[in-house]
């Protein structure tokens, strides 16, 4: 037996990855990941793997290879750990450095130019050169009662919505907040004479704040701001500590307060007094708690409110007090404090010998428990943020913090090498809670794909994985190169991911459909961009260049769009631009500009694109302007989603139009510089943004019943009437319609027109129409597709074979009837099929297609293929419908790439177009039997008002009717029954002098040249036609199958509904005249 090599290779691949991994396996508990956060402020959940030269090795459950990353893109690495080692609690020294490094530890020596501690964070003692050490804390003094402020746990907030996490602790060990009003507080257990000692940053200067010592500070001694003074207060007494400024940045205090006496004083860290008060003295219960049952004890503690965009709490320190003068002490002097002796301004003859527990000073030797504070290198002024910026920093949770450059990592431990120390150091990763790489290392790079899963996003670039067996063992053909990362590692094989690309078009000549490229809309959702080469009612034949030619049964078709050859997307050149003017010379054309001085100019079928870009300029620098989007044409009356531009001197105003007139403000005033402003329109899925000079100002919804076609009209006047005098003049320049990467031309219908060309009258039910055509404007055709050859279309609408140029036709859909489930039946007896016979092999086949790539293509393709092969940086797979594609990922917009799926599991695209355009028939009607009359809920009622357009462009409206009776039949030119009742309707009509008789025949959602055509056919050009574009006025009436035939007597009442047709319809439409003409 033998193995290919390739096999063989891919085998040895996956031994080696799994052995790699074994050393990090990503199954355990969660407090055993890390974060690895990259500086554009991506974060990616793993663990460490070893790392050398500047590179980070990180592996994650969305990657089947680690990661390799340069550490000059990375922001740090965040641990979820919180656990404190216990060997951790028993280091006594918080030793602080002067490049504001801290460490926590035990003192193993002293001599005359090195500190050695030993340090739970580190795998050696750590030999440090004292000028580089600042000062050194004992920590477990046995009368210091608290060292911080440590970690964010065992303190609280108070005040509605206030919380701990309002702070966070940074690398430096500082609490830090940017949060108003973000307090704290810290119970500590207070001896009556306390010594509290704090130390408050303010980057950004002006600082203000609260500290007190209680849980209600209110009762106790305060330190506040107060406007540019730090007052010092205790009940109803005050006292200023000092001026504050603009530039103050820090205020460090002593402060000490006898809770027996009441005495406060505020000193300075030399011990300077800088204010005292003596105030009453504190009771262990509060005043509101002394007469309840529990007597709760009043909290002692340190609390601090922030009134500022940012503080940092660096230090607290709480420690006993001996009630006795506060010394004053030179901070510029080297110094060593002792328990119960005055400060000792001399350190050069301390020593400690390795394994000693004494310190010998000069001649004596004293416990070194004993040692409260040695101060080795007095406090200066250095820029911390400056030298930790440029140097790699790992903290841990028990307030250590060192940096330095980075030198190696690997799962266990950090190396660095400290300024402060002549040799490389390695930090333990156990208890880290951060590492922190240098800040500016080098540019941040700008990666515009990006990859997001379930709790993961990330920057970077999506490659093909070059692969040219199929079924290959490769866990993916799709790799991903994070930012900074120097290889794209394939993605894991279980991983279920989307893959955003650029937002911008592609370079590539390919990468973008041009307007006049056709569009095939499959069954399964998939959309696929080509050349219509011809169709029949059987088949389609398309050719793509990711396919190749193919033909296509029509039983997987739900719709062509033609495209749009031919069509002028820039400026005013397209041919179906219209002006609509009451008096000539209102619309100006003149060299891709229009001048509008009134009336309106637009084009009925332009928005094609998703964008819309145009300039406007106000010659008056005022006046409105009102944009009416989605309309059919130029009829005020078919709807349309309107926006009014008003500009006033130097302020623009933009609203949505009411359906009532009103006009609703967008609530911005938005800067109108030279009287001149850009536009772009954003037609999204479900709503709509008007942006002004690269400013979002609006976003509206898209509402359905404010849509009716594909146009767009600019229309002068709107909104308020003082925006509008005659002689306001606005000029547009600059018009273009723009399609974003991977966006479809719109397809807009009027929801009525296309509910009622869906449903199916009785007279069709012979010869059930298959296709509709829709026109670029939005008009429909109901009939039967012949073929479509070259460029012209041949098509049965019923009465007639019409031979249309191609060019007047949108897209072609597909009509089916609504798919029912199959009926149960009795299966005794028959004989059981072959599941792996044709026709029940393939439909399985079909069911159960396996998907692992979803894609969106630049040029608005959709496709769903079983991916498994990559060769010249193409994805190479199968779709279902289409065979084999070959898909190059410059033309890739959008990848949703999972594990192998049956595509019948898998929910919709994010655009499905020309879905559940099923057919209905419509019900029978209600046709009583002979003599009987026909009822309805209007009969005896006020008959509806309406207000429609007829074919001569005049208008009908039934107000202005009364004192006639008024007949009006609802019909459409496609319905058989209206067209034999309609002679017998106009001659009983006719038998009636029309200063008695008003009639009106109620056109049902057809446009203007299909009732044109068929009205000059019929040679019925006198009929008096209304058009019920959106089928209001039918709702108003509550027809429900047509012709139906309505009299309104004089009184203005329904009196007479008739449905359907019978011979008899003329002698009763006349005595229904008659009797609702008489008084």
């Amino acid at each position: 037996m033998s193995i290919s090599v390739s096999r063989l290779i891919a085998s040895l691949t996956l031994l080696l990855t799994v052995a790699v991994f074994g050393q990090w396996s990503l199954h355990g508990e969660d407090d055993h990941y890390a974060w690895l956060s990259w500086r554009n402020g991506d974060e990616l959940k793993g663990r460490i793997l070893q790392s050398e030269e500047e590179k980070i090795r990180w592996g994650s459950f969305a990657f089947a290879s680690p990661l390799s990353v340069s550490v000059n893109q990375l922001k740090g690495v965040r641990f979820s750990s919180t656990k404190v080692e216990s060997s951790q609690n028993d280091e006594n020294f918080r030793i602080i450095l002067n490049n504001g490094d801290r460490l926590h530890g035990n003192l193993l020596a002293i001599d005359e130019n090195t500190i050695t501690i030993s340090c739970g964070s580190f795998t050696e003692p750590l030999q440090i050169n004292k000028p580089s050490i600042r000062r050194i804390i004992h920590i477990r003094s046995n009368h210091l009662r608290f060292s911080g402020p440590g970690e964010l746990d065992g303190w609280t907030s108070n005040g509605r919505d206030r919380k701990p996490t309002d702070w966070f602790t940074d690398l430096r060990g500082e609490f830090a907040t940017h949060q108003w009003s973000g307090n704290l507080f810290r119970e500590i257990e207070f001896p009556e004479s306390v010594e509290v000692e704090f130390r408050a940053r303010f980057p950004l200067g002006n600082p203000s704040l609260e500290v007190g010592f209680l849980r209600e500070p209110g009762q106790g001694p305060m330190l506040e701001t107060w406007d540019d003074h730090l007052v010092l207060t205790f009940g109803t007494q005050f006292v200023p500590v000092m001026q504050l400024t603009s530039d103050t940045r820090k205020l460090e205090f002593r402060v000490f307060w006898n809770q027996l006496t009441g005495e406060v004083q505020v000193c300075s860290l030399s011990g300077k007094q800088l204010a005292s008060l003596s105030g009453p003295s504190v009771d262990r219960i509060s005043g509101s708690e002394k007469h309840s049952r529990s007597n709760a004890p009043l909290q002692r503690g340190f609390s601090i409110l922030s009134r500022t965009p940012e503080l940092k709490l660096s230090s607290l320190t709480v420690r006993e007090w001996n009630g006795k003068a506060v010394p004053e002490v030179d901070l510029s002097q080297p110094r060593l404090s002792l328990h119960d002796r005055p400060a000792r301004f001399r350190i050069d003859d301390v020593f400690l010998e390795p394994g000693s527990a004494k310190l010998r000073i000069g001649n004596s030797s004293v416990p070194l428990n004993q040692l409260e504070e040695m101060v080795v290198s007095p406090d200066r002024e250095i820029d911390i943020e400056t030298a930790q910026a440029n140097s790699t920093r790992i903290a841990w949770h028990n307030g250590s913090s060192v940096g330095g450059k980075f030198v190696r990592l690997d799962n266990s431990r950090l190396t660095v090498q400290p300024e402060w120390s002549s040799a490389e150091v390695a930090a333990t990763l156990s208890n880290a809670k951060e590492i922190r790489f240098p800040e500016e290392a080098e540019p941040i790079e700008t990666s515009s794909d990006q990859l997001s899963s379930n709790g993961l996003f990330l920057h970077g670039t999506v490659r093909i994985l070059q692969s040219t067996q199929p079924n290959s063992d490769a866990p993916s053909i799709i790799g991903w190169q994070a930012a900074g990362a120097d290889q794209a590692v394939p993605l894991a094989e279980d991983l279920k991911a989307t893959i955003v690309r650029d937002s911008f078009p592609s370079s590539s000549p390919e990468a973008l459909a041009t307007v006049g490229q056709a569009r095939l809309y499959l069954t399964n959702d998939e959309i696929l961009v080509g050349t219509l080469k011809a169709a029949d009612n059987e088949s389609v034949q398309f050719r793509s260049r990711i396919t190749g030619p193919l033909t296509i049964p029509a039983e997987q078709i739900r719709a062509i769009d033609i495209g749009n050859a031919g069509r002028v997307l820039e400026g005013f050149g397209d041919t179906e631009w219209e002006a609509t003017e009451e008096v000539e010379g209102e619309v100006i054309v003149e060299n891709e500009t229009v001048l509008l001085k009134g009336g309106s100019y637009g084009n009925p079928s332009i928005l094609i694109g998703d964008r819309v870009h145009f300039d406007l300029e106000w010659k008056q620098s005022y006046g409105a302007i009102t944009l009416r989007l989605f309309a059919s044409g130029p009829d005020p009356n078919t709807p349309s989603t309107d926006i009014i531009v008003a500009a006033q001197g130097n302020r623009l105003f933009i609203g949505k139009l009411k359906d009532n007139g009103a006009f609703s403000f967008s609530g911005d005033q938005i800067p109108l510089s030279g009287s001149k402003a850009s536009f772009e329109v954003i037609a999204l899925h479900d709503k709509l943004e008007i942006v002004v000079n690269n400013k979002s100002t609006l976003s509206i919804p898209i509402e359905k019943d404010r849509v009716s076609g594909n146009g767009i009209y600019f229309k002068m006047g709107g909104g308020w009437q003082g925006w509008n005098q005659v002689d306001n003049q606005v000029e547009i320049t600059n018009f273009l319609i723009e399609c974003s990467p991977g966006s479809l031309p719109p397809h807009i219908i009027a929801s009525d027109a296309r509910e009622r060309l869906l449903k199916i009258p009785r007279s069709l039910r012979e010869n059930i129409p298959t296709h509709l055509l829709i026109a670029p404007n939005g008009d429909l055709l109901r009939g039967k597709l012949v073929s479509v050859n070259g460029n012209s279309i041949q098509f049965d609408s019923g009465e007639e074979s019409l031979k249309l140029p191609l060019n007047r036709v949108s897209a072609i859909v597909w009509l089916r009837e609504e798919p029912t489930p199959p009926e149960e039946k009795d299966t005794t007896g028959d004989t059981l099929f072959n599941p792996f016979e044709d026709p029940y092999y393939q439909e399985i086949q079909k069911f159960n297609f396996k998907v692992t790539h979803q894609l969106v293509l630049s040029d608005g393709s959709r496709l769903r293929l079983a991916a498994d092969q990559a060769q010249d940086n193409q994805l190479i797979g199968e779709s279902s419908v289409l065979g084999t594609c070959r898909v190059s990922l410059e033309n890739v917009q959008k990848i949703d790439r999972s594990p192998a799926t049956p595509i019948h599991k898998l929910g919709k695209m994010d655009v499905v177009a020309f879905e559940g355009w099923h057919i209905s028939f419509t019900p029978e009607p209600d046709i009583p039997e002979e003599g009987e009359p026909q009822t309805s809920p209007l009969i005896g009622k006020p008959a509806p008002d309406f207000k429609l357009t007829m074919m001569d462009d005049s208008t009908f409206e039934l107000s202005e009717q009364k004192g006639k009776v008024v007949v009006l039949d609802f019909w459409a030119t496609w319905c058989g029954p209206c067209i034999k009742a309609m002679p017998d309707v106009q001659a009983a009509v006719e038998a009636f002098p029309p200063e008695l008789v008003s009639f009106c025949a109620i056109n049902q959602a057809e446009t203007t040249p299909i009732v044109t055509g068929f009205l000059e056919k019929r040679e019925w050009d006198h009929l008096p036609v209304a058009l019920d574009f959106n089928m209001k006025t039918s709702r108003d009436y509550e027809v429900d199958a047509i012709p139906h035939t309505v009299v309104i007597d004089t009184a203005g009442k329904v009196s007479w509904i008739h449905t359907g047709y019978d011979e008899n319809l003329k002698r009763k439409l006349f005595d229904a005249i008659r009797k609702a003409a008489s008084p």
